[in-house]
This record gives C-alpha cells, sequence and structure tokens, in this order.
C-alpha cells in the first residue's frame, strides 16, 4: 500500500519504479504498444512510386497514373506545384477527396512529405479539404505531419486554420503523435501553438504517457519543461513513470525520478522491501513524512 505525501503526490511512490523497470521488461504486451503505432508503414500506391523514402523528405519519384485521384496524389508525393496547378483546373472535386488504397488523400500525402506549398495550393481550392481523414485511423494532414516530423507542413497547415486538437480513432492528438514518436521539434512547434498538454486519448493517457512510452529523453524533457504534470494516471492507475519502466526506457525513467527527486521533500522517508543486492521489492514500500 503506497501513502501519498499530501503535495507531491507525483512523486511519492516512484522511486521504486527503477526496478520496476528491469522486473517488468519481458511483460510490456500488457500496456497494449500496439495502440499507439501509427501506420509507419503505409505507403503511396505501388503505381505512383515504391522508391519513396519514409515520412519527410524530397522524392525525385514520378509515375503515370490511370486516374485524376491518383494523378493527384503523384503531383502531390512528387511536390510539382505546376503539375497539380493543372490538375486542379480541371473543376473536378471528386479527384481531391480521391483515396488511395491507404485511406489517404493527396493533403495527407502532402501533409506526411512536408509538402507546404502543394498542401496551400489544395487548401486554397478547397478549403474543407483540412476536414477530411484517414481511413481507418481517421488521421488529419496535421496528425501525418505531426507524427513523421514534418515542421514546415504542420506550420502551413496550422496557419490555414487545421484543428490543432483534432483527434483520431483513438483519441489521440497531434501532440500526442509527435510526442509517441519522439518528434521534439514538432512538440515544440506544437506546444508554441497552444496544443493541450493535458489533452486525453481514450485509454486516458496524455502526451507524456506517450513520450515515456516510446522513451524519447528529450520529447519527455520538452513536455515537462511546458507545465506537463507527472501524477496523472490513466484508466488503469498508471502514471508515466509506470509506463518508461514497463517498456524498460531506463534512461527515461532516470530523467523521470531526477525530476522527481527535486521536487519531493528532504523529510520524505520511506520503509522498502529491498531484494538481494538493495534494489527495492516493486510496490512494496510505505511513503510518509518525517515528523
Amino acid at each position: 500500500m503506497v501513502e501519498k505525501v499530501k503535495g507531491h503526490a507525483s512523486c511519492v511512490y516512484m522511486h521504486y519504479s527503477y526496478a520496476y523497470a528491469q522486473f517488468h521488461r519481458k511483460h510490456s504486451s500488457v500496456f497494449h504498444g500496439s495502440k499507439y503505432k501509427l501506420r509507419a508503414n503505409a505507403r503511396p500506391p505501388v503505381a505512383v512510386t515504391s522508391q519513396l523514402p519514409m515520412g519527410c523528405g524530397t522524392s525525385k519519384a514520378a509515375a503515370k497514373q490511370a486516374t485524376e485521384g491518383t494523378e493527384l496524389i503523384a503531383a502531390a508525393l512528387r511536390g510539382d506545384v505546376d503539375d497539380l496547378k493543372t490538375l486542379l483546373m480541371r473543376k473536378n472535386s471528386q479527384q481531391q477527396t480521391y483515396r488511395d488504397e491507404e485511406g489517404y488523400i493527396a493533403l495527407h500525402w502532402a501533409g506526411r512529405y512536408d509538402r507546404p506549398d502543394i498542401i496551400r495550393l489544395l487548401l486554397e481550392n478547397d478549403g474543407s479539404l483540412l476536414e477530411h481523414r484517414s481511413v481507418p485511423e481517421e488521421h488529419t494532414a496535421l496528425h501525418l505531419a505531426a507524427y513523421f516530423g514534418c515542421p514546415e507542413a504542420a506550420r502551413t497547415l496550422l496557419d490555414l486554420m487545421a484543428h490543432l486538437e483534432a483527434k483520431d480513432k483513438d483519441g489521440r492528438t497531434a501532440l500526442h503523435l509527435a510526442a509517441y514518436n519522439g518528434q521534439t521539434e514538432m512538440v515544440n512547434l506544437l506546444l508554441t501553438k497552444n496544443a493541450k498538454l493535458e489533452a486525453k486519448n481514450t485509454l486516458e493517457r496524455g502526451p507524456l504517457h506517450l513520450a515515456a512510452y516510446h522513451g524519447s529523453v528529450e520529447t519527455i524533457q520538452a513536455l515537462l519543461q511546458a507545465g506537463a504534470q507527472m501524477n496523472v494516471a490513466d484508466s488503469e492507475g498508471r502514471i508515466p513513470l509506470h509506463l518508461a519502466s514497463a517498456r524498460g526506457n531506463l534512461a527515461a525513467v532516470k530523467v523521470l525520478l531526477e525530476v522527481c527527486r527535486a521536487a519531493t521533500p528532504k523529510s520524505t522517508l520511506s520503509t522498502c522491501v529491498r531484494l538481494p543486492g538493495g534494489r527495492v521489492l516493486p510496490g512494496r514500500c510505505t511513503w510518509r513524512t518525517a515528523p
């Protein structure tokens, strides 16, 4: 039984978590890691390209397309503004909302591959594209830009009024996805736009939970510096440190513990059951404040 110290609920039951990390490294599946994977393996149609890098970056791929929809996607992927203008002059609204086999429209690929000029052109032609979601994950273009770390695409989307707090089918915002994938630059960008630090997904986890789960120390530090709370529990009662521990992310555990210790009164005492070698037995500490 853990006895919380008044004013320091975020820290009082965290000190045993380093041992907890090693104790549970082989059991990380209980934290449903698959729930937090965005389809990093999603690729454009084979007819478009088989050589695109994963995430942001310039592609020289070009392909012949059978339909106007796939032609538009191909132009977006290439970053070919002139071709895109020609295609948009046909005034065929269906080509802009055409979904490929990955469930993406042209705007989604432009967000994922950091194509700000393409994004601007598409949205100037049809602003309603901002509301279109991928199938089945329900990602917006901003979600994809955030997850894959495409800052110029994200800035352009936000300037054109993309919904900063839009959630996918798992309740994740752009900040959740950037934090989970360790995109620290993107996290800082979203925070400057006043993204909600304590937004919750369907498991009641905030961005710090997902950063801890992923183990990105820089991202964790960025979120903590912005004011993220360490003591917020998810629907299963787990705080970020628990997720970092269960995943075996020892560097993340150390960072969280350092912040915890700095916030814990020196008068806080503990009585713990210790394992051979001095390790603390997880869950067997009672915390109290010295008189």
